[in-house]
């Protein structure tokens, strides 16, 4: 019976330790993701004469089917003096690997809350959420 305690307890502990790992392992994953996101939304930002392409980060998180971080970005291009060229969208983007897995274009006029709640359900499904 002893023993039978002894053997249980160690079980016990040994998932515990595994299960502190993985959410340790988990929680810097999404601190990396975080700072991807970042930087993939200021380096795709640009201004060039009159067209400026704004990338804004929505949110990100970390996928671990994908084993990489996936953001959820708006974008903006936008052309000095022509309002009727604006346009704006909300990517899916993997930014590890910068594949863009979804576009959803806002419809002229919008501010792409539409999008984001239709964004949303892929994001987290991509994410395993």
């Amino acid at each position: 019976m002893i023993l039978g305690v002894i053997v249980g307890g160690a079980g016990v502990e040994t998932y515990h330790h595994t299960a502190s790992a993985h959410l340790r392992e988990l929680f810097n994953q999404k601190l990396r993701c975080n700072g991807l996101g970042k930087k993939y939304a200021d380096l795709k930002s640009s201004s060039a004469g009159p067209i400026s392409s704004i990338y804004v980060l929505e949110r990100v998180d970390y996928s671990e089917s994908r084993n990489s971080c996936v953001a959820e970005i708006t974008n903006n291009v936008s052309v000095l003096g022509r309002p009727d060229l604006e346009t704006w969208n909300v990517q899916i983007v993997d930014v590890g690997t910068q594949e863009i897995m979804t576009i959803y274009p806002c419809p002229k006029g919008s501010d792409c809350v539409s999008m984001l709640n239709l964004a949303k359900p892929e994001f987290e499904k991509i994410v395993g959420q």
